[in-house]
C-alpha cells in the first residue's frame, strides 16, 4: 500500500475546496496557533504548490513573507488564468512582492533582469488568454508592457461583448505612447540639458 503523507492530504483537499476556503483555514492556522509566515510556509507550502491552483499560489506569494514567489509564479503562469498573471505582473512591477527566494542573486542588476523575465512571462500568458480586460489592464499598468502585442491578444481574442470597449481603449493607449514617442524623437540635443 502506498504511504500518503501530509502533503498529498493537504493538497488533495486544497484541489477539492474552494481557494477561499483554503486561505481560510491558513488564515485561521496563523491566528488562532500564532504561526509564523516561516511556519506556514512548512507547513503549507509544498501542498498549496501541489494543488496548483493560482489564486491561492497568487495570495500565497503575496501574503507569506519568505514565500517561493518563483515557484508560485509558474503555477500561475502554467495555469494561464488572465486575472492572476495580471495581478502576479502588476505586484512583481509594483515592488509588493518580497523577493526572499531570489537573494541569492549576486547584484541588483541580476535581479532586475530576473523580474522582468518573470514579468513578461506572466504578461504573455494574459497575451496568449485573448482576455480583452487584462489585456487592456496590463498594457495600461504594468511599465515596459507590449502594448501591440496586447492589442493584437484583443483584436484575435474570442468574441466577447467588452471586446470593442478595450480594443478601443487600448487603441487610444497606443496612440498616445506613439505621440509620446514622436515628441521624445523631435528634441534636438540642446534641448536635452539639465538645469537653465
Amino acid at each position: 500500500m502506498k504511504k500518503v503523507d501530509n502533503i498529498d492530504i493537504l493538497s488533495y483537499i486544497m484541489k477539492k475546496v474552494s481557494s477561499s476556503d483554503s486561505i481560510s483555514h491558513i488564515n485561521r492556522m496563523r491566528e488562532y496557533m500564532s504561526m509564523s509566515d516561516a511556519q506556514v510556509i512548512d507547513y503549507f507550502e509544498k501542498s498549496v504548490l501541489a494543488a496548483k491552483n493560482p489564486e491561492l499560489s497568487c495570495w500565497f506569494a503575496l501574503n507569506i513573507k519568505g514565500a517561493d514567489v518563483k515557484a508560485h509564479g509558474q503555477v500561475v503562469i502554467k495555469s494561464k488564468d488572465p486575472k492572476y498573471n495580471y495581478v502576479f505582473a502588476k505586484k512583481l512591477a509594483d515592488g509588493d512582492v518580497r523577493y526572499t527566494n531570489w537573494r541569492l542573486l549576486i547584484d541588483y542588476d541580476s535581479l532586475l533582469t530576473e523580474l522582468g523575465t518573470e514579468i513578461r512571462a506572466h504578461c504573455q500568458a494574459v497575451i496568449e488568454s485573448g482576455d480583452p480586460e487584462y489585456n487592456y489592464l496590463c498594457a495600461k499598468d504594468i511599465k515596459g508592457a507590449d502594448i501591440p502585442a496586447h492589442k493584437k491578444a484583443i483584436e484575435e481574442g474570442p468574441k466577447s461583448r467588452d471586446k470593442k470597449r478595450y480594443l478601443k481603449k487600448i487603441s487610444a493607449l497606443l496612440s498616445n505612447t506613439e505621440i509620446i514617442n514622436q515628441k521624445i524623437l523631435s528634441l534636438k540635443p540642446k534641448e536635452f540639458k539639465m538645469g537653465k
